[in-house]
């Protein structure tokens, strides 16, 4: 996608007004509009695909008798974060300190809890200086951390191309300024990074934008309220599946730091409760490396799901399904996800009136799914560009199975899965490209 910034005018500031409502829990009076118009430089708004989806604005701090830059708001639309609009934002930010040469620091507030915001900014550089106490007057918690990043003569700033640990950022493939502020040569173009392993994985597009986490291998979306991923998609091709470079030993089951706390599932949540630790990106898919095989071991890629009969046998052999897929397919695409609180889960009750009712495991109410479904697509387009990509979807009950139940026998149309699940498939192509069925030779 296209990342570029563009200037905040009287024709589009109430775009900047509406953004910020959204964005923000905190609002901002007409003054600070209208300080923002004046601003020149310091006021941008994020476009993306020539939509705009956020927005920063700073200022001038003259304080104390130094001379520092404040970002006053610096914010994306959720569905759109994790595709590098705030770094670009961020950096143009610094840019500017650095061209300018006489700021002592860019600092800003953040809400103590927005443990995402918090290293994102870490990651360019800035350290938590201060704790203001009661700073928000109409949010909880009412406190905010100053973060700062200094700057000096001999290295004003460095602006190197970094990823968001909490958020696992992989910035996309072409990024543009409409300004010149981002040093870009004379088009104003710059290819900030190469196509990376997330474009391939996400070329069919998002199926929805809930808390998007990005691996080097997988990408998935995570649902804080059941405390366990929506979706998570990976990419599969003979030539990774061959190698063999990681020992499943060497991987332990860990939280993932990048959830806030508040929304994690932990290990003691699955003890002794029945269920396994069921991935969803499968180790085996990633054995290719140890750092790939790891990842596949964050609680976020867990969901509870029946041991005997289901993850140890009718799921076990769906992801060999998959991974067998490659040798017919030079590239296979493999969705998985969860089905809670949707038709599959109304039951009718003494009173005669229908209910959603789902289990729920541990201390932090993690949400055992009634159903999980899989999507396995072999795409021979390398091979023939006029090729359909070929397409099974199977949705399968979280219980205990009977070995000799065929897998066709939980095969069914993609419109289905969509339907229970909320999600939308393969929103970047035209059905009449896909032909759903067995997979063929």
């Amino acid at each position: 996608g296209i990342i570029e910034l563009g200037d905040v005018t009287p024709h589009n500031v109430k775009q900047l007004k509406k953004l910020n409502s959204v964005i923000f829990p905190v609002s901002y009076n007409e003054k600070f509009y209208k300080d923002v118009l004046a601003s020149g430089e310091y006021a941008k708004l994020a476009f993306y695909n020539d939509i705009v989806v956020g927005g920063v604005c700073c200022r001038v701090d003259l304080a104390d008798n130094r001379r520092r830059l404040y970002i006053m708001t610096l914010g994306c639309l959720a569905a759109y974060r994790c595709l590098g609009i705030g770094t670009v934002m961020l950096k143009h930010v610094l840019k500017l300190a650095e061209t300018d040469g006489h700021f002592d620091s860019v600092y800003l507030h953040v809400q103590i809890n927005n443990d995402t915001a918090i290293a994102f900014y870490k990651n360019f550089g800035f350290e938590v200086i201060e704790t203001k106490s009661s700073y928000y007057k109409r949010i909880e918690p009412s406190d905010a951390y100053v973060l700062e990043k200094k700057l000096n003569n001999e290295n004003v700033i460095s602006i190197a191309d970094v990823k968001c640990p909490a958020r696992q950022l992989h910035l996309r493939s072409s990024i543009t300024a409409k300004t010149n502020i981002i040093d870009v040569g004379k088009d104003h173009t710059a290819d900030i990074a190469t196509s990376t392993p997330v474009d391939q994985i996400m070329k069919y597009g998002f199926p929805s934008y809930e808390n998007i986490k990005s691996r080097d291998d997988y990408v998935l979306s995570y649902n804080r309220v059941h405390r366990t991923a929506n979706w998570v998609i990976e990419h599969l091709t003979k030539e990774k599946l061959h190698k063999r470079n990681a020992d499943r030993s060497e991987s332990s089951f860990l939280e993932d730091p990048s959830v806030p706390e508040l929304f994690r599932s932990t290990n003691k949540d699955y003890a002794k409760s029945g269920f396994d630790r069921g991935h969803l990106a499968a180790a085996r898919n990633h054995a290719h490396s140890q750092s790939a095989m790891k990842d596949t071991f964050y609680l976020s890629n867990m969901s509870p799901q029946v041991g005997e009969g289901f993850n140890r046998g009718i799921w076990n052999r769906l992801e060999q399904q998959a991974r067998s897929a490659t040798k017919l397919y030079p590239d296979v695409y493999v969705f998985t996800g969860v089905v809670t609180d949707t038709f599959y889960s109304v039951r009718m009750e003494n009173d005669g009136k229908k209910y959603i009712k789902y289990q729920v495991i541990g201390k932090n109410n993690v949400a055992v799914p009634t159903h999980f479904f899989k999507i396995i697509i072999g795409d021979r387009r390398k091979e023939s560009s006029d090729a359909k990509l070929e397409l099974q979807a199977f949705i399968i009950p979280n219980k205990s199975i009977p070995d000799d139940t065929p897998l066709h026998a939980f095969t069914v149309p993609l419109e289905s899965i969509e339907k229970a699940s909320g999600l939308l498939f393969l929103d970047k192509i035209s059905r009449t490209t896909v032909k759903q069925g067995r997979l063929t030779a």
